[in-house]
């Protein structure tokens, strides 16, 4: 397709879709830039006010193309730096072309991006290796929105950048009405944020308040972590709460802090925090937190931090009980710091000197700990979430849009898509697909496309461009190391998976990536009876993104559209093997006759071939008798081949217990007689997926009853695990322990 062409179908693709799918818009927008410009990356910054909290206006990186996922921060548009402190307070880079652009509306060409004098900008370009960039305002009716950049890490002649300006405002032209509902959603979802983050610090102080009540500390600070754009391998920590017995001791805090950049950075390494202050590395201070999350209270004297002894000059302060919440992988969450005056610092250390005493303190923060995480990982109630739902229930009635689609795979993947992108505006995820359940050469996967970028499931984020190869599925004991993946094991096991964190370990290797550079993903399957249909899998690039709430929602979602993606894929299903049958040779099929072959072919016993023929012979014969001219198959024509058929309706349950036991008893009878292994005939195979969980427990159980004593020894003899002189035999006993292990570990029954 010529480049125009594609550009001209984004353009009404982004006019098309609706602005509350800001992901789709942002990655079609960031499409057409590739297109226009001829270089793969880009980035899109938006302007907004934080409310609430301070009148500062920033503009934050919503959308980067063609990088690692870093966490680029913020970018201040006010000129003079920020003189009172806040929770709202970002570390916002400042002096930055990006600003200028924006505040002058006029576009901005840098050769020497990460060379230059602009503080800000130099940070960005060294971090991304970005050599030349273009920087241009985003702006509609008069109004900037934002700003965008189209980046290079080689150096670019200055009439290459210039020459894509008059197409690249021509499609901001086109498509500002839009960009403009998209930021307006955006700064709702932000100004919910910001109340519900002023809500949180507020009942975090609330707690915090508690200890300066007991006289546990004069002024107690919670911090949370916040990566600094040129401090990569650092995690700096900001205050979140703060509540203090004087109001000029917080003026104080606040003011110190400030004089500090606003931040303190720790880092850590096997529980081991160094405390540096910004800008001044010279402070350093070692502090040991052990195995666990302890208290440890430290003089000011044994301390030499410029910070430190600033409080302790300004205000009085002289020791501080250092709490930080490290998680498995030696992450911070966040730390709470008391500081102790004089007279505190007395009562603390005669209540730690007590018999009992000494375990309040620990107990009374570990119940502190508690609380606060209540706080900071529940999902707040939102509008926005409850609006989605909302939508997810208006598309769900409006399935039948869906299956009237002529092209069912389109069907299918549309309805899958919106469902898709609700799912991801709720969660506040950033990549997202929904896989198919499939057989794949005997073995079940789930398929999001086919090879060649023939999408069946949905997939939206940055893996738009990525072919997903399809996940297998299996249980941890079932898959190697290699094929294991979330949503092979949320569909094995019947239940959501989730991991809060990807880290450069083990863990890596264990799980196949569904998303590269996503640290939290949530897998949860769409089940029918029994069976997993189809699994939903979204990642987030930041830890603890999916809690138990979210949890819940997506396992509603599941329940909720469930039953109409189940027709969709059984439509879609009965549609393939047609057209695997008959090529394109078959009549078209009109929509009732399909839906009603495919409910036939998915609940009784039909042998496709034989029922199709029967059909075509029926739709023969209404064109000849009737004069029909219709040229399709309709539902008299698969209603009437049904009636001739006398079909037999499954019971399912009745036909797998019969099937499961035919099957279980010829295994036993070779078993019994020896004429194959035990591994071979019941191990092996079930690791293949050839014979289910239940033959395995039904062959053990004929054992169990035909021996005289049903001792694990005898059975094991009984089922050719073993020679029936495994006595002193070492070989045969290992082979006896194997057998007591697949039935413990694989199978689920203590012997």
């Amino acid at each position: 397709m010529p480049q125009k062409e594609k550009l001209n179908n984004l353009i009404h693709r982004i006019n098309k879709i609706e602005s509350i799918y800001v992901n789709d818009i942002l990655h079609s927008i960031s499409d057409s830039l590739e297109i226009i410009s001829g270089f793969p990356k880009n980035r899109l910054y938006l302007s907004f006010i934080s409310p609430y909290c301070s009148n500062e206006d920033f503009l934050d990186p919503i959308h980067i193309r063609g990088y690692k996922p870093y966490p680029l921060k913020e970018i201040s548009l006010n000129l003079k730096k920020v003189k009172k402190y806040n929770i709202s307070f970002r570390m916002s880079l400042r002096n930055t072309y990006e600003a200028n652009a924006h505040n002058s509306m006029k576009h901005i060409i840098s050769l020497d991006y990460s060379e230059s004098n602009m503080e800000g900008s130099a940070i960005i370009g060294k971090l991304l290796n970005i050599k030349s960039s273009l920087i241009f305002p985003l702006i509609f009716n008069g109004k900037c929105l934002g700003v965008g950049t189209i980046d290079s890490s080689e150096p670019i002649a200055w009439e290459d950048f210039h020459s894509c300006l008059k197409p690249i405002y021509g499609f901001l032209k086109k498509i500002g009405a839009k960009l403009a509902e998209t930021k307006e959603v955006l700064a709702r979802i932000y100004q919910e944020k910001s109340l519900n983050k002023l809500v949180s610090s507020m009942r975090i102080t609330s707690l915090l308040n508690e200890l300066i009540q007991e006289r546990i500390a004069d002024l107690s600070v919670l911090l949370i972590p916040q990566r600094v754009l040129n401090k990569i391998d650092s995690m700096p920590l900001i205050p979140f709460s703060i509540a203090s017995k004087l109001k000029s001791d917080r003026v104080v805090f606040e003011e110190t802090l400030m004089n500090f950049q606003g931040a303190m950075d720790l880092r850590s390494n096997d529980f081991i925090l160094t405390t540096v202050i910004m800008n001044r590395d010279n402070d350093k201070y070692m502090l040991k937190t052990g195995t666990s999350n302890i208290p440890n209270l430290i003089s000011f004297k044994d301390m030499s931090c410029s910070f430190e002894d600033e409080l302790k000059k300004k205000a009085g302060f002289t020791a501080g009980i250092f709490y930080p919440i490290v998680d498995r992988h030696k992450d911070i969450l966040y730390i709470i710091i008391l500081y102790l005056k004089n007279d505190t610092l007395k009562k603390v250390r005669s209540l730690i000197t007590r018999g009992k005493g000494k375990h309040y303190l620990n107990n009374r923060l570990s119940t502190i700990e508690s609380k606060v995480n209540s706080v900071i990982y529940d999902l707040p109630d939102s509008s926005i979430v409850a609006d989605e739902l909302i939508g997810i229930y208006q598309i769900n009635q409006n399935y039948e849009k869906y299956n009237r689609i002529k092209d069912i795979r389109n069907g299918l993947s549309g309805f899958l898509h919106r469902i898709l992108r609700n799912v991801m505006v709720i969660t506040g995820a950033d990549c997202g697909i929904i896989g198919i359940v499939e057989n794949i050469d005997d073995k079940k996967y789930v398929v999001v496309e086919r090879e060649g970028g023939l999408i069946i499931g949905a997939k939206i984020g940055d893996i738009h461009d990525t072919y997903v190869k399809p996940f297998q599925i299996g249980t941890e004991e079932d898959l190697l190391t290699q094929e294991r993946s979330l949503s092979g094991l949320a569909a094995a096991h019947k239940k959501t998976m989730l991991i809060t964190g990807f880290e450069k370990s083990d863990e890596i290797n264990i799980l196949r990536r569904p998303f590269p550079g996503m640290k939290s993903v949530m897998a949860t399957p769409v089940i029918i009876g029994n069976k997993a249909v189809a699994v939903i899998c979204i990642g987030a690039r930041n830890k603890y993104s999916f809690l138990k709430r979210s949890q819940l929602i997506l396992e509603m979602i599941s329940q909720l559209v469930k039953e109409n993606i189940h027709k969709l894929i059984k439509k879609y299903i009965v549609s393939e093997e047609v057209l695997r049958l008959y090529g394109g040779r078959y009549p078209y099929i009109k929509n009732d006759a399909l839906n009603y072959l495919a409910e036939l072919y998915h609940n009784y016993f039909l042998n496709l071939n034989r029922f199709l023929d029967e059909t075509f012979e029926n739709y023969k014969t209404r064109r000849r008798d009737r004069k029909d001219k219709e040229n399709y198959i309709i539902l008299k024509d698969v209603k009437k081949a049904y009636l001739d058929s006398k079909l037999q309706q499954i019971n399912l349950k009745e036909y797998m217990e019969k099937t499961d036991n035919d099957i279980a008893n010829y295994i036993y009878l070779k078993l019994k007689y020896r004429k194959v292994s035990f591994f071979d005939a019941v191990q092996a195979e079930y690791i293949r997926h050839n014979i289910s969980r239940q033959v395995a427990i039904l062959v053990f159980e004929k054992a169990k009853y035909a021996v005289e004593k049903p001792l694990i020894t005898r059975i094991a003899v009984h089922l050719n695990v073993c020679d029936s002189n495994y006595k002193g035999n070492y070989e045969n006993k290992k082979k006896i322990e194997r057998f007591r292990e697949f039935y413990k570990k694989t199978i689920g029954i203590k012997l």
